[in-house]
Order: C-alpha cells, then sequence, then structure tokens
C-alpha cells in the first residue's frame, strides 16, 4: 500500500511539474489601432492553443500576453494604462477588479514613461507562480496572484474586445497570420532601451495606504517592489519559450482570489459605482482617494457607462439583413455632472449605418451619472467599443 502511494504521488508530482513546463505555442497575432493608426502588435501564447476563448481564459497551463510598439511616436504612459484599465474594467467582474486593484495600480506604474517603437512587454504567467512583467527582457515586476493574468487576458479576448478582429486575430491557433508573424518577429527593441527599461525597476516598495472600509474589508495588498536587475538576454520572439528573463527576489502580498469568471457585461444591471462599491461609498473625501480607490472609482464608473450605452444600442434592420457586423470604437467625454461633452470616432466600420447607430446610441444613453465624488477631475474621457454581431461572439 505505501509503495502505491509512493508512486501515485510521485505520478501527481511529476504531472504538475511537466504541466508547468509546459511549452506555450503562439495562439494568435492581431494589431490594435487608434483613429487609423496601428499603435501596438499583440501576441497570445498558450500551453494548449485552441480558438475558443473561455477555455484559454480558465486554462491552467503557461501563458504569456506581448505588446510591440508600432507607433512612430510611441504610447505614454498615460495612454498605455488607459488602454488597460478600460478592457479590464469591461470584461471582468467588480469582485475581481476589487480583489486586483493594487496588483492593477502596481502594473500600471511598472511602466514610468513614454513606449517607444519596436519596445517588446511581455506578461508570462506560469501556473502557482505568479505573473511576470518585462520590458525589452528586463524584468520590471512580479504579481504571485495567478489571478491577475485572467484579469488581464479577457480585456483582450473576454466578451468585449476593443474589436471583433482584434479578438478573432488572437484566437487563430494554428492558422495565425502569416503576414502579421513575421512583422512581430522582425522587431527588436534597441539597446539603449533596453538600458532604460533598467533604469525604470523601483529602488523601494510604493507606499502603501489601506482602503477604508470598515464593514466588509477587501485585502488588497500593495506588490513590493522589484530588484534591480542582473544579466538580460535577447528576447526569443514567437517561439515556444518563455523570455529568457531575470526573476525578481521578492514577490507581493497575495491579494484576494478572483471570486468569479463571468465578466461584468453577462450580469449585474446598471448602478451607480457607489452603490456597486462600499469602498468607494464609504471612503472620506475630504483627503482624496488612494489610487487604488481612483481606480476603482474610473473602472465602475466606465462599465457603468458602457452598460447604460448598450441597452441604447438598435442594430438596424437592413445593416442585419445585409449581414454587416464589426465593432466600432468611439471616444467618449463625459464632464463631472454626468453630460456628454463629445463622442467623436476611434475607429469605424465600412458600413456607415452602423457607424451611425453607434454614436446614436451614446448621444441616447447621456446624461449619465455624475462622477464619482473624489476623482478631483473636470471630465473623463474613455473609448467605448459597440459591436454589432449575429448571434453569439
Amino acid at each position: 500500500m505505501l509503495v502505491k502511494s509512493w508512486v501515485f504521488c510521485a505520478a501527481l508530482l511529476l504531472l504538475v511539474s511537466n504541466s508547468l513546463r509546459a511549452e506555450a505555442d503562439l495562439n494568435g497575432v492581431a494589431a490594435y489601432s487608434e483613429l487609423g493608426n496601428e499603435l501596438f502588435m499583440a501576441a497570445l501564447f498558450a500551453g494548449q492553443t485552441g480558438t475558443n476563448a473561455q477555455e484559454l481564459i480558465n486554462g491552467s497551463y503557461p501563458k504569456r500576453m506581448e505588446l510591440k510598439i508600432l507607433a512612430k511616436q510611441g504610447i505614454t504612459q498615460r495612454q498605455f494604462s488607459r488602454i488597460w484599465r478600460e478592457s479590464v474594467a469591461i470584461n471582468n467582474t467588480r469582485d475581481a477588479l476589487i480583489a486586483q486593484a493594487e496588483n492593477m495600480v502596481y502594473f500600471e506604474e511598472l511602466v514610468r514613461d513614454r513606449l517607444e517603437s519596436n519596445d517588446h512587454l511581455v506578461i508570462a504567467y506560469a501556473p502557482m507562480t505568479g505573473v511576470d512583467v518585462s520590458l525589452n527582457s528586463v524584468v520590471l515586476g512580479h504579481v504571485g496572484d495567478d489571478a491577475f493574468f485572467t484579469l488581464l487576458l479577457r480585456s483582450w479576448i473576454g466578451s468585449v474586445p476593443s474589436s471583433t478582429a482584434f479578438r478573432d486575430d488572437l484566437l487563430k491557433a494554428n492558422t495565425a497570420d502569416t503576414a502579421l508573424v513575421n512583422r512581430f518577429n522582425a522587431m527588436y527593441p534597441r539597446n539603449a532601451r533596453i538600458e532604460v527599461a533598467k533604469s525604470w525597476l523601483p529602488v523601494v516598495a510604493p507606499p502603501q495606504k489601506e482602503l477604508d472600509e470598515p464593514e466588509s474589508p477587501v485585502a488588497l495588498a500593495t506588490p513590493a517592489a522589484a530588484p534591480v536587475a542582473t544579466a538580460v538576454t535577447e528576447p526569443k520572439i514567437l517561439t515556444a519559450e518563455k523570455p529568457a528573463v531575470a526573476k525578481p527576489e521578492v514577490s507581493p502580498p497575495v491579494p484576494v482570489a478572483l471570486k468569479t469568471a463571468s465578466p461584468i457585461p453577462e450580469s449585474t444591471p446598471t448602478v451607480s459605482a457607489a452603490e456597486q462599491n462600499p469602498v468607494l461609498a464609504t471612503a472620506n473625501p475630504e483627503p482624496g482617494l488612494s489610487k487604488a480607490q481612483a481606480l476603482l472609482a474610473k473602472q465602475f464608473y466606465m462599465a457603468d457607462v458602457f452598460k447604460k450605452i448598450n441597452t441604447h444600442v438598435d442594430y438596424p434592420r437592413r445593416a442585419q439583413q445585409l449581414r454587416q457586423m464589426g465593432t466600432v470604437r468611439l471616444s467618449v467625454v463625459i464632464d463631472a455632472a454626468g453630460q456628454l461633452k463629445t463622442v467623436a470616432p476611434i475607429e469605424e466600420l465600412e458600413f456607415v449605418m452602423l457607424n451611425k447607430a453607434a454614436l446614436a446610441a451614446v448621444r441616447s444613453a447621456a446624461p449619465f451619472a455624475p462622477l464619482p465624488a473624489g476623482l478631483e477631475v473636470a471630465e473623463l474621457e474613455l473609448s467605448v467599443p459597440i459591436t454589432f454581431a449575429m448571434g453569439e461572439l
């Protein structure tokens, strides 16, 4: 009996070990654009490739999200943060956003300045070990919670992608577009940018400030700083191997786990951010919100705006008859009182009826709720994707 138990345990350990070492293969490559300009190329790798988004999101095997900057003028730190926080907000539950708020703040602050053309950002996940974030082969930081990768991955292939084409290209599996793959392979960061990435490494841990929620506290741990990197190596692009990077010595505390996998658009009626988030409802606005509270306030507000707009979308019957489909992405600016200041296209479709229907949905949904107290901003700009699809995405 003891021998059988030992053999079983050994086999189980071997299975787990092989799972952790499983290679991540290319699942798809896509280009992300705004106002007709390509900002970056995105590549998704997975230990088990496939075309089913939910299976990829839930899969417990190594995965990587890689970005290479295309924009000649680069991407500002503010723009980088905006792109992530918007798509994360509308593809994840309230509980997930709260649980990962401190990690999200930490992630955004790892990018300390403008990302330049050919910069290579890698977000690598290994089961039970968390997430490494590296830039140009320099590890900038580590998040110990596996659920953080799920949060980010949903922003790419969740139910509300930035565009259906972007999502579809990432879910090509064994039929990834050869031209896109070749473009991705041909991009390498300059040596000088490796030194810049090293200079972004934090010297001390970021200041910690717990969220004020006395009735139902949420454990939001501030990740610890990564140490100064040592050696760096040339990145291996679009291969089955994880890029060679130096591991940080200190991992951040593990925050509350992701409670549910269903995205916001599939549940939860539209209500105010304060009603959905007791952290904001009980926070004292006098001294101002912490970074995590401010992030949550914006993300909850963005999700509410998206859901309200979505209820006003009218898919033109003639467009359905012609099987016109796709995603229109709009820039929406809302003032402190909740009034719509401007709405303008970021990415339009070739179908005029759908472009007009998307604009009409935003205008008919206005006005919105006032901006959350404590943000101390006169207006909020966000991008809203409106997808017209025949059947399920």
